[in-house]
């Protein structure tokens, strides 16, 4: 035979078989080949076959292990970017106001990623060879879960507490068809479910073959809410958890399930906060419309009108000093500025962002003493526009946000207009500051002028109650002839406080495209310090008239007038 011919193989000088699927000696009879059986008359024979079987065993089960902890792996980073995403998420929905939900429609993901096996054999098979010392036969992210996936879970649910965001979680298990006999199961998702809807507040919707039904009994259990309010005592900035805890008084709690949001975070300190949430706190206070911050400031803005169709609207801003500079430390103090111009439909028309920074060393003296003024500008087209500025402390994060009507008319159309009176102030009283020039772009001319000479107007003057004060009121389109100023005085709530006594004084014509500006006095009526509101009202020889305001402060006795 061929066997015969050539000899035995001489396996024993080749490498060991890595899959051991061959024998390199025998007795009594020769190796066995796919096809070969060997003589297996003796029990030595039968001793070999079963230690192949049982390394064979060995073998496939230890390549079951590694494709199972690969598959565990390779869930866990599906986990990961899963949380990530929804953290990401979370973060965005922060910059809304109130109340979010989000619907999420899934099956889930294995909850024993982050809880470890619930297979009771298997738990068994694990503590046994941690008693008896056999610790490499114990996976421990198996038993216990892993500690990665589970710090990934809680970092997403706190981004979504943060946020006051509800997961409203739908198990959509039900509508998978049945698995067959030989698929392999899909570990349950249900858990994973319940405690993303559990820890936001939320709940979970199971056991549905229809979602319109799901989404049914979802918006009838959210289609009413009621509006609690609390206000604690003491709150520390220190970004730390609190958990709530709402129950119903009386009978009408008996039986009643209570669903409320499981607690909330006190704000973070500005310094902790990540440049993602100091812009989306910035874009939320921005976009709400609303005055607030602890920084006092003032805003005064007016369009001009210049070539082309749009107008040149200069922006003042005054920080006051003290409240800006608040506990600030360090050597260098950044002033943040955001000037946004919105119309009616929250469009964004033109914007200004700028950061500079302060040397204290230099500049604490000023800052205590005044503050900052900031010249900057927006061009827009003809229309009616929110003014949105807003001013922050780039290390305390205290803000200022301050909310102007503006109207915009079409000069170029002939419209008539009288700009706010702007009261000329002595310089040196402000640090003084104007926005950054793009290269290339064209210097536009000083607007605030008057008889050739420039001046600094007050965004919020300070004027003494029965003396004369400078102001310039500013014209477009009136036409020729004189024309007269009266004046009135109203609290800010709209309250006639009397007619101020306003002469005008001469009269510069610009053109038949420029203002015409006319100098003018104004002596308030006798007023308690306060702030108040000015109102002028310009009238030419054919009756035509405009009405402009703006508000200006009545300073405390024997101060003169800073205006």
């Amino acid at each position: 035979t061929a066997v015969e011919t050539l000899g035995a193989p001489k396996l024993l000088e080749r490498s060991p078989d890595p899959l051991r699927l061959v024998l390199s000696e025998t007795e009594g009879g020769f190796r066995q080949t796919e096809g070969v059986r060997l003589n297996t008359g003796s029990e030595q024979q039968q001793a070999v076959q079963a230690a192949r079987e049982e390394a064979v065993n060995e073998y496939v089960q230890s390549i079951g292990e590694a494709s199972a902890r690969a598959n565990r792996t390779n869930q866990e980073k599906l986990v990961t970017a899963l949380t990530r995403s929804f953290a990401d998420l979370a973060k965005l929905m922060s910059s809304v106001e109130g109340r979010k939900y989000v619907v999420y429609l899934s099956e889930g993901f294995d909850s024993t990623l982050s809880t470890g096996t619930v297979d009771q054999a298997r738990q068994q098979e694990m503590n046994a060879a941690s008693q008896s010392g056999e610790i490499w036969e114990v996976n421990s992210d198996e038993m216990f879960g892993s500690t990665a996936a589970t710090n990934d879970i809680e970092k997403m649910l706190e981004e979504f507490r943060r946020a006051d965001c509800v997961i409203q979680a739908v198990d959509i298990g039900g509508l998978r068809g049945s698995d067959s006999g030989d698929a392999p199961r899909r570990a349950s998702g249900r858990d994973s479910l319940f405690q993303m809807a559990r820890d936001t507040g939320g709940e979970m919707y199971e056991n549905f073959n229809d979602l319109s039904a799901a989404m049914g009994q979802m918006l009838e259990r959210t289609g009413v809410t009621y509006v609690l309010a609390i206000q604690p005592e003491k709150l520390k900035h220190d970004g730390s958890y609190r958990k709530l805890k709402v129950e119903l008084k009386g009978a009408a709690g008996k039986g009643a399930r209570v669903g409320h949001r499981p607690g909330y975070y006190t704000p973070k300190p500005y310094t902790a906060q990540s440049p993602l949430e100091k812009l989306l706190q910035t874009a939320n206070q921005l976009t709400s419309g609303e005055e607030s911050g602890t920084v006092a400031s003032s805003v005064l803005a007016a369009p001009f009108r210049v070539a082309g169709d749009k107008a040149y609207v200069p922006v003042v801003i005054e920080i006051d000093g003290p409240s800006f500079l608040g506990a600030t430390t360090g050597t260098t103090l950044p002033v943040e500025i955001y000037i946004y111009a919105l119309d009616d439909t929250g469009a964004v028309h033109d914007f200004v962002t700028q950061t500079f920074g302060l040397d204290l060393a230099k500049a604490a003296p000023a800052l205590r003493q005044s503050g900052v003024k900031f010249f900057g500008d927006v061009d827009l087209l003809p229309g009616s526009y929110s003014l949105r500025v807003l001013v922050r402390n780039g290390v305390t994060g205290a803000t200022s946000l301050r909310v102007v009507p503006l109207e915009v008319p079409s000069f170029a159309k002939g419209d008539t207009a009288l700009l706010p009176p702007f009261f000329p102030e002595p310089p040196g009283r402000w640090l003084m500051t104007r926005e950054n020039q793009e290269a290339g772009q064209p210097q536009k001319p000083y607007p605030f002028m008057q008889k050739d000479q420039p001046y600094i107007p007050a965004s919020k003057p300070v004027l003494a109650a029965g003396q004369d004060a400078a102001v310039s009121l500013v014209t477009y389109n009136l036409g020729a002839g004189d024309l007269t100023a009266d004046a009135k005085v109203m609290s800010l709530d709209g309250k006639d406080m009397g007619t101020g006594q306003i002469k005008v004084l001469s009269r510069e014509g610009g053109g038949a495209a420029g203002p015409d500006r006319l100098a003018a006095t104004f002596r308030p009526p006798s007023l308690q310090p306060g702030e108040y509101v000015l109102q002028v009202t310009v009238s030419n020889p054919e009756g035509k008239t405009e009405t402009s305001t703006t508000r200006f402060v009545v300073g405390a006795p024997g101060r003169g007038a800073q205006g």
